[in-house]
């Protein structure tokens, strides 16, 4: 889909201002509004900047994921805590930051942020993390196909009208997960939310509440920490040069396993289970403790929620 503005000039434009481009019609079918959601791909000329910001909730929220793009050298990826905003993974300025909850502490590498979403015909494929060693952006990294997501969601699908424009959209899968997307034409990405909620599930387990495209961006609020500062408040253990596949893996199992664990910490009942991939004299009160300490500093060093700067402006 190309993106551009269409501008209407009256006869006598030398001498009045131009008319303003006219609202563009909501769509009338199903196919047809889903014909309008793009597939995204950073490497794409006609994307200079975009702004998505994501959540994954499967039962409680689990995560929170923020994306920007701001070409030629702008490539932000953070992930939060759903629960606290904690942050997990930062990957801003060619560096990448990592809490190690198990570790007691943060990796640091250097890379470039990636980001695939989308369905390979079998199962939706989300997939977010770092290219390791890469020194400036390699957009080709950034996929997001909602096109597939959304054409999955065939079955019962409908169209209701929510405004001049705007329309919202419905479908459910071959295995019952109902899609829901807010489609306007008159914006330059058409989508503007989409929820994929599971069968039986009251509350939509994955929600994109922004996908913004070409528009203006707030100032960066999120920039990579003074190395620094990080060592003197945290434990880093810092890693050099690219990675092989097993490194990598590594590196981003912490992620999963300092989620397990904090949320270990937030329900008790859970912690046999972890406790099975902890050591076995770990004291889940200092654990806690030092959780508390690690996820303030964070906080304070990277900004957004929680902290002093403010995250970029959510779209509800």
């Amino acid at each position: 889909m190309r993106f551009k503005a269409i501008i209407v000039f009256s006869t006598i434009a030398l001498f009045v201002a131009p008319l303003p481009a006219q609202p563009k019609p909501a769509a009338r079918t199903p196919d047809e509004a889903a014909a309008l959601v793009p597939v995204i791909k950073g490497i794409d000329g006609r994307i200079q900047s975009l702004a998505l910001r994501m959540s994954f909730a499967p039962d409680e929220p689990l995560y929170n994921l923020s994306l920007i793009i701001d070409k030629p050298d702008r490539c932000t990826l953070i992930v939060r805590d759903g629960i606290d905003e904690t942050p997990l993974l930062l990957v801003a300025d060619g560096h990448v930051l990592i809490y190690d909850l198990p570790g007691q502490g943060i990796s640091l590498l250097d890379g470039q942020p990636s980001f695939v979403l989308a369905d390979n015909g079998k199962k939706l494929n989300l997939g977010f993390g770092f290219i390791a060693g890469a020194k400036a952006p390699e957009f080709d990294r950034i996929v997001i196909d909602l096109p597939s997501v959304i054409e999955k969601a065939s079955k019962r699908r409908q169209l209701i009208p929510m405004g001049p424009s705007k329309s919202k959209l419905s479908g459910e899968t071959e295995l019952e997960s109902r899609v829901v997307a807010d489609i306007d034409p008159a914006l330059p990405c058409p989508l503007t939310r989409l929820e994929i909620y599971r069968k039986g599930i009251a509350h939509p387990e994955l929600r994109i509440g922004q996908l913004d495209i070409n528009q203006p961006l707030p100032p960066h609020v999120v920039h990579f920490p003074d190395v620094g500062e990080l060592s003197k408040q945290l434990n880093v253990e810092r890693h050099e040069g690219a990675l092989d596949r097993r490194a990598y893996a590594q590196q981003m199992a912490k992620i999963a396993m300092t989620l397990a664990y904090r949320r270990a910490i937030r329900h008790p009942e859970q912690r046999t289970i972890v406790a099975q991939k902890l050591p076995p004299a770990v004291d889940w009160d200092v654990l806690k403790q030092k959780d508390v300490q690690i996820s303030s500093a964070l906080k304070s060093l990277v900004g957004g929620p929680g902290a002093a700067t403010q995250p970029i402006g959510a779209k509800e």
